[in-house]
């Protein structure tokens, strides 16, 4: 969907670009997402950035925490989401699922530059990111996993898959980015993809009852 800048003029359509066309790379998308979370629609805690699961030598992109306690699995593509990033993004959930509470304290700890500071309490920034949240009583950390995606396209495979997975009870989000030029500024306009739009009034002009015509 187009951005449109209103002048005196009339409305101006701002240009569509994309982040390979303007040099960015992975790494920038990763940057941006690390310092303001929001872009992905909600409320999350970013632990690490470029995740190594030793076990495996796999390096996942982000990961976070929701305020309900999931661990958030974010896996970026500068350009068009294709298939082998489903399955990238379900090993990364699968090895995350088998973390405890020292493993996202450890790894928060890692991220936040805070290694060998002995006052450095995960629990604390947890609570406090839960409250900011608006959640008095944080739950219980890595119940279940989630998996975000982000690029800026989805191909029809991945998003059958993505359909699939949320069918069958896997928390999955699927997010396209639309980036527009303004002289030297860029302009990202996120867009939930998947799960799809609920109809705001689908239910408008219904009969209360639900019955027929009398």
């Amino acid at each position: 969907m187009a951005i449109w800048r209103i002048t005196g003029e009339g409305p101006k359509e701002l240009p569509q670009t994309k982040l390979k066309q303007e040099k960015m790379l992975e790494e920038d998308l990763e940057e941006w997402i690390e310092k303001e979370p929001l872009i992905l629609g909600e409320p999350l805690l970013i632990i690490g950035r470029q995740v190594m699961i030793p076990e495996v030598k796999d390096r996942l992109d982000l990961l976070a925490v929701d305020p309900q306690g999931n661990a958030v699995v974010i896996e970026l593509k500068r350009g068009k989401l294709r298939d082998p990033v489903d399955m990238q993004a379900l090993r990364y959930a699968s090895y995350i699922s088998k973390w405890r509470f020292e493993d996202f304290e450890n790894q928060a700890r890692n991220h936040f530059g805070k290694v060998g500071d002995t006052d450095f309490n995960f629990n604390e920034v947890y609570e406090t990111f839960c409250a900011e949240a608006g959640v008095d009583e944080p739950p219980d950390l890595n119940v279940d996993q989630r998996i975000i995606i982000v690029g800026s396209e989805v191909k029809e495979k991945l998003g059958s898959v993505a359909l699939w997975l949320r069918d069958h009870t896997v928390d999955i989000k699927v997010i396209e980015v639309e980036v527009f030029k303004e002289g030297e500024n860029l302009l990202m306009q996120p867009q939930v993809i998947i799960p799809l739009p609920v109809g705001r009034f689908t239910s408008t002009g219904k009969p209360a009852g639900g019955g027929g015509m009398q």
